[in-house]
C-alpha cells in the first residue's frame, strides 16, 4: 500500500470518526472506507506504442516496434505484435493518436480508425488526410492533379475518451496510405473498478471526496459548417462535477472551479485556391482563441487531419464553445473537455469546520496528503517562429503548479519539479510554401526518430497551412531538462507547448539502520502488519518506511 493511500486511509477514518458519520446500515464500516479510499485515489496507467513507418501497402492492424509502459499499475497491455491493447480495469481511457500522413495526388489518402471501443463510424475515425483530385482544368490546362507532381507531408493527430470494460481490447487500423512516426497512447483517466461510476449524491460528496472528482465529456459532430460547432452526441464519460456540453448549443458549462483540459479534433476539407479554415476556442476570458487553421493555394482541395489541446483555469458556471469561421468544411469533430484538478487546493479545510477532538493530528494528516497528490500543468504560448533553433515562448501560464517545475519563457527549456510520468503536448500550425520542411522535436529527452513530434512538408502546387499536433507520456527524473527544437523552413504560429505531471514517482532512500539491532527485519515486521496496526506504528515511520510505503512500480 503506497503512501498516499495509507495517508487517505487514515484520513477517512478519523474525518468519518471525528464528524460523526454514519452509513444508512449503521456504524462506519472499515472495509468499506477502505473500498471508498482505493476508489477515490485509483490507480494510473499511461503506456504508448510506436512505429517508425507503416507503408500503404500495410492495410491492417497498425503494430508497433517499440512499446513504454510509463506506469502501469492496472494490468493494462499493449502488445506490439499484434496491435492490441487491453483494458487492466473497468475505467475512462485516454486515447491519442499521432503521426506524419504522406498524401499523393490521386492517391487514397491515410485513413486510421478505432477499432474494438464500440463506437459509431464518425466516432472512430482518428485520422483522414487526402489530396482530392477532381475533373477540372487546372492553370496548366491539364486535368485533375496532372501536372503538379508534388506531395504533402501532414502531421495528423487525434484524441478522445472512451469508457472501457476490463479485457476489452481496442488497436487501431489503417485502412490506406504511409503512415509514419506513429505514436499511440493510451493512459488511465478514471479507474472505476472498485465501486462502478462514483455518481455519489451531491449531498454526500466531503471535501476531501471534492479533491477527487472526476469529469470527462465528449461532443461528436460528423458534419460541420461554419458557426458555433454544436454535436450530434455527447457522451458523459465520467462526471461528478455537475458540468454539462449541450449538444443543441454546443456550449459546455463547468460545474466546478478548476484546471481542465480541452481538446479538439478533425478532419478539415480546405478547398482549391486559398479556401482557408479555422477553428477557434471562445469564452474561456481571452480573445478567441485559435485551434485549427487549414489553408490550402493548391488547384485541388485537400482533406487534412487537424487537432490541437490546451489547458484552462475555469470558474463554476463558466462557459465555452468552439466556433468554425472561413471556408471549407470540419468532419468528424471531436471535442473534450476533461477536469484535471478541482481548485481551490485547500477545497478539504471545509471538512474541519466542526471542532473535535484530535484537530492538529487531522490538519497534519491532510497537509501529509496533499503532499503526495501534487498536481503539476504548465503551457507556453508563442505567436510565430521562422527561424531554427530552440522555440521560445512570449507567455507562460502555471494552471497549476505545486512541485517546483518551470518552464523558462526566454530559454524555452522546461525543468521537472519531480520524478514522474509527464504528458507532453504540441500543437501549432505551420504555414508552408511549396518545398518548405517543417520539424518539431524533443531535445533532452528519447533518441533516434523517437524525438520528433511534428514534421509537415509541401511539395504541391502552392502554399499549405497544416494544423500540427502531437501528444505522448515521458519518464523525467527531478530536475531533468528538455526543450522543442524546430528546424527546416516555414513559420511555425500559434505554438500550444503545455507539460503535465500524470503520476509522481516515489524516489525509495534506504531504510535507518538501526544501532541496537544488527540487522534490520523491516520487510519482517512489514509481513507482521507492524506498518499499519500494533503498537510499533512510530516505529515503522521513522525507521522503516521504504518499506512500509515507497514502491517503484
Amino acid at each position: 500500500m503506497n503512501t498516499a493511500l495509507v495517508a487517505l486511509l487514515l484520513l477517512a477514518t478519523i474525518v468519518h470518526e471525528a464528524m460523526g458519520v454514519q452509513r444508512a446500515g449503521g456504524d462506519t464500516d472499515l472495509a468499506e472506507l477502505k473500498a471508498e479510499v482505493i476508489a477515490l485515489k485509483g490507480k494510473k496507467s499511461a503506456i504508448c506504442g510506436l512505429q517508425q513507418w507503416s507503408s500503404q501497402n500495410n492495410e491492417g492492424t497498425i503494430i508497433y516496434t517499440t512499446v513504454y509502459e510509463e506506469v502501469e499499475e492496472a494490468n493494462s497491455r499493449l502488445d506490439k505484435d499484434t496491435g492490441v491493447y487491453t483494458a487492466g480495469v473497468d475505467g475512462v481511457y485516454k486515447i491519442s493518436v499521432s503521426g506524419i500522413a504522406e498524401v499523393w495526388p490521386y492517391d487514397q489518402g491515410v485513413r486510421v480508425n478505432l477499432a474494438g471501443a464500440g463506437n459509431t463510424a464518425e466516432d472512430a475515425s482518428f485520422i483522414n488526410s487526402s489530396v482530392i483530385c477532381q475533373s477540372y482544368k487546372n492553370a496548366n490546362g491539364l486535368d485533375g492533379c496532372d501536372g503538379d507532381g508534388g506531395y504533402i507531408l501532414d502531421t495528423a493527430a487525434a484524441t478522445r475518451y472512451v469508457t472501457l470494460d476490463a479485457n476489452q481490447q481496442i488497436s487501431l487500423w489503417k485502412n490506406s496510405g504511409d503512415f509514419s512516426s506513429i505514436k499511440f497512447c493510451v493512459s488511465l483517466y478514471d479507474d472505476m473498478s472498485v465501486d462502478g461510476s462514483k455518481k455519489i449524491p451531491k449531498k454526500e460528496i466531503t471535501a476531501l471526496e471534492r479533491n477527487y472528482l472526476k469529469s470527462a465529456i465528449c461532443g461528436y459532430q460528423p458534419f460541420q459548417k461554419p458557426g458555433t460547432i454544436k454535436y450530434k452526441t455527447v457522451h458523459n464519460e465520467v462526471e461528478e462535477a455537475n458540468s454539462v456540453l449541450d449538444k443543441d448549443t454546443g456550449v459546455y458549462t463547468a460545474g466546478v472551479d478548476g484546471v481542465f483540459e480541452i481538446s479538439v479534433s478533425g478532419n478539415s476539407y480546405v478547398d482549391k485556391l486559398h479556401g482557408d479554415l479555422k477553428v477557434n476556442l471562445v469564452g474561456d476570458g481571452n480573445s478567441k482563441k485559435e485551434f485549427v487553421r487549414s489553408y490550402n493555394s493548391n488547384e485541388y482541395p485537400i482533406w487534412e487531419t487537424s487537432a490541437a489541446s490546451r489547458y484552462v483555469t475555469l470558474t463554476a458556471g463558466q462557459e465555452l464553445s468552439i466556433e468554425q469561421s472561413g471556408g471549407g468544411y470540419f468532419f468528424q469533430v471531436k471535442f473534450c473537455v476533461t477536469l484535471y484538478k478541482v481548485t481551490p487546493a485547500n477545497v478539504v479545510d471545509e471538512a474541519l469546520s466542526v471542532p473535535t477532538k484530535g484537530l492538529a493530528e487531522l490538519q497534519a494528516e491532510i497537509t501529509a496528503l496533499q503532499s503526495t497528490n501534487l498536481k503539476s500543468v504548465i503551457c507556453g504560448y508563442l505567436g510565430s517562429q521562422k527561424n531554427a533553433g530552440t522555440i521560445k515562448f512570449t507567455t507562460v501560464q502555471e494552471e497549476v503548479e505545486e512541485l517546483n517545475s518551470v518552464l523558462d519563457k526566454d530559454s524555452g527549456v522546461y525543468t521537472a519539479g519531480v520524478s514522474g510520468v509527464y504528458e507532453i503536448s504540441v500543437s501549432a500550425y505551420a504555414d508552408l510554401q511549396r518545398g518548405d520542411e517543417v520539424k518539431v522535436a524533443l531535445e533532452g529527452v528519447l533518441d533516434s526518430w523517437e524525438v520528433v513530434l511534428i514534421r509537415s512538408q509541401n511539395f504541391g502546387g502552392g502554399d499549405f497551412i497544416d494544423t500540427c499536433s502531437a501528444t505522448r507520456y515521458v519518464t523525467l527524473t527531478a530536475d531533468q531538462q528538455f526543450s522543442l527544437q524546430k528546424s527546416g523552413g516555414g513559420s511555425l504560429n500559434e505554438v500550444k507547448f503545455c507539460v503535465t505531471l500524470y503520476k509522481e514517482i516515489a524516489t525509495c532512500v534506504p531504510d535507518k539502520k538501526i544501532a541496537k539491532h544488527k540487522k534490520i527485519h523491516c520487510k519482517s515486521w512489514k509481513n507482521l502488519g507492524w506498518c499499519t496496526t500494533g503498537k510499533y506504528i512510530e516505529f515503522m515511520k521513522m525507521n522503516c518506511d521504504t518499506t512500509c510505503n515507497c514502491t517503484l512500480d
